[in-house]
């Protein structure tokens, strides 16, 4: 690559975009497997570790799900901007070629 010029790789951000994706489906899935290991153990809990637990899975959820709609808008920008390099670079070629 020329010094001082820079190009967005096309495919490097279609695997941004994939791997996000699947971070938000691990995340989702993770929150899932705890909720349901607590449904099957809290029956046996007492007052005081019931309280703890849901204050601490309240504030963890709030948290994972700011992170997930982080991750979400860091991946439609990384789409949109994928998308637009394709289109201008594709206009740019059509155009070299009607010049050509």
């Amino acid at each position: 690559m020329t010094a001082g010029v820079f190009a967005f790789n096309e495919d490097s951000g279609k695997t941004v975009k994939s791997n996000i994706g699947t971070l938000m489906t691990d995340l989702t899935s993770t929150l899932s497997d705890l909720d349901n290991f607590v449904v099957k153990v809290k029956a046996d809990w007492d007052g005081d570790e019931m309280e703890t637990y849901n204050t601490t899975y309240t504030g963890w959820k709030t948290n994972a799900d700011q992170v997930k709609e982080i991750l979400d808008g860091v991946g439609q920008a990384i789409g949109s901007v994928n998308e637009g390099v394709h289109e201008m670079r594709e206009s740019v070629r059509s155009s070299l070629k009607e010049e050509g």
